[in-house]
């Protein structure tokens, strides 16, 4: 029998199509190997491809896929490196979408997660980039009503529900390349979203002015009247007054037209889209 190695036990882990191990993994398979000889087999594989450093202390198996380029799609690893952190996350944004059918943008960026704070740094070298979003109401755990589990090729994920994507592509739409960018996307999710099913929670997690600007979208841009009033009528079961609101935060307001029922100083100008096409 063939002496067992630090990189045949590595390859081994692939063929059970493991996702990653770590450095405690490895050295629970090989207890009175030197460290040096384990560090040495670990660098090896790296060097042939077949692994990557993820983070310290895990290593992240390469499928002969995505040897040639070294670059593992982030949703193939993204679960089992935020449950080595430790720490609760979703798949979300453009990434999120993209589980409910909408085509992902060739916009160039990262893999966004979202995550509780602190905020993690990516580490993994190559391929697509991941960005965390922090968020201070996901301590602990995110709400179990605005995600839901998806499989992936080797397991499943975490995605944003269709509703809770819709207002994070509205409150990040700066880091997206604007409104205009997001709003084919927030069309494309349309037939995947219940606005009439809202779960109070998304209240905490989504600010009212982000509800507002959303609202603003729905009706006025893609006419969508019915989900604009069940938007509507989530927002204000008491009855309380909107806040003044720029629909685009980071521009002025001054001189602008004024959608009353929304609160919103429309400072861009968003091409309608017919109703029979939202």
């Amino acid at each position: 029998m063939s002496k067992r190695t630090v990189r045949s036990w590595i390859a081994r882990q692939a063929q059970r199509k493991r996702v990653c191990f770590t450095i405690e993994d490895l050295e629970g398979a090989f207890p009175n190997t030197t460290p040096s000889i384990r560090k040495h087999g670990l660098i090896a594989a790296c060097k042939g491809g077949a692994l990557v450093h993820a983070w310290q202390g895990l290593y992240l198996l390469v499928p002969r896929e995505y040897r040639e380029t070294g670059a593992v799609p982030p949703v193939e690893y993204i679960g089992e490196l935020m449950a080595y952190l430790g720490k609760p996350y979703c798949v979300a944004l453009l990434d999120a979408a993209a589980f409910y059918g909408v085509a992902r943008p060739e916009s160039g960026t990262p893999f966004a997660v979202m995550t509780s704070t602190p905020r993690p740094r990516c580490t993994i070298e190559g391929g697509v980039p991941v960005e965390f979003i922090s968020k201070r109401e996901m301590a602990g755990r995110i709400a179990p009503s605005l995600v839901r589990t998806m499989p992936t090729k080797n397991g499943s994920v975490v995605v944003s529900s269709p509703e809770y994507t819709v207002c994070s592509l509205v409150q990040h739409a700066i880091d997206l390349g604007g409104l205009a960018s997001v709003v084919p996307v927030i069309q494309g999710l349309m037939p995947s979203c219940d606005f009439g099913k809202l779960p109070p929670t998304l209240k905490r997690y989504v600010p009212q002015t982000c509800l507002q600007r959303l609202g603003f979208i729905l009706e006025r841009v893609l006419g969508n009247a019915e989900a604009a009033e069940r938007l509507y009528r989530f927002m204000r079961p008491a009855r309380t007054p909107f806040t003044v609101t720029k629909l685009v935060p980071n521009l002025p307001m001054a001189q602008c037209p004024f959608d009353e029922r929304w609160c919103i100083s429309v400072n861009e100008d968003l091409t309608p889209v017919h109703p029979q096409e939202a």
